[in-house]
């Protein structure tokens, strides 16, 4: 075998050890990748919604509101409930003005469940955030917003999400229209590994790209409402191992390049 023989192949050699070690150090999706859903076009008023009367049915449940007066001019409440006792959830908005109190289903979302409420004070807007991963539309986060005090609002974007098992963390969005949305997979698999998934906009919302990925080893502690007497209580009835299993290698996932 000649020099330059020997020497090509080990330049080879090399080259396929470099790409298979970049190759493996990408973790996670590709962040530049689009991760906007089409959505229709779609536009609701509170004004044409029912007026709530003296008795509110108790199957409807309150899970966000935005009542400072210092950030929103008239109440307003992300419920979700149902029409009947074999009725599919649904979402509503329920806003006070001149105190009555308007409800307005979302009956195009049925199923779909309130993540997040809040407003961009500097930019004028309220936003609402559903997850949805009914058969009936693509399983994402599905964003809402109104520009109006909470009056009218519009069915803006949508991110599509990587697994049905992820769990919505926070949104952010700055003057300038920069923003993320974050979501966090709790099971391990190879396919999408525990970890932050995190999607970004630079235009106010209206396209996403990623998810980018963070590797998680961290486990949160269970958040108590109980008396510490009551919390006690519930841990002796857990069974605990006598010793914890061997600590398992963390997975990444492969590029998508």
């Amino acid at each position: 075998m000649n020099k330059c023989h020997s020497r090509l192949m080990l330049l080879t050699c090399w080259a396929v050890i470099l790409h298979v070690a970049a190759a493996c150090s990408k973790p996670g999706p590709d962040a530049a990748a689009s991760a906007t859903l089409p959505v229709p076009a779609m536009t609701v008023t509170l004004s044409s919604g029912s007026t709530l009367g003296s008795s509110i049915s108790p199957d409807l449940r309150s899970d966000f509101q935005l009542i400072d007066p210092e950030v929103i001019a008239a109440p307003l409440i992300f419920a979700n409930g149902r029409y009947g006792p074999q009725a599919d959830r649904t979402p509503f908005i329920v806003r006070n003005a001149d105190e009555h109190w308007k409800a307005l289903p979302l009956s195009s979302f049925q199923d779909a469940e309130w993540v997040y409420a809040g407003t961009a004070i500097r930019r004028g807007e309220i936003w609402a955030i559903l997850y949805s991963a009914s058969n009936a539309r693509a399983l994402g986060l599905y964003l809402l917003r109104s520009t109006n005090g909470g009056e009218t609002w519009t069915l803006f974007s949508a991110i599509k999400l990587p697994a049905p098992t992820v769990e919505f963390l926070c949104f952010s969005l700055d003057a300038k229209g920069a923003g993320s949305v974050t979501v966090h997979q709790e099971d391990d698999t190879a396919a999408f590994p525990r970890g932050l998934y995190t999607f970004r906009t630079a235009d106010s919302g209206k396209t996403w790209t990623g998810p980018a990925y963070t590797p998680d080893d961290l486990f949160a502690a269970d958040q108590s409402t109980f008396s510490l007497q009551e919390t006690i209580k519930d841990i002796r009835r857990t069974p605990f191992p006598t010793t914890l299993p061997a600590p398992q290698p963390l997975i990444i996932p492969p590029s998508t390049k």
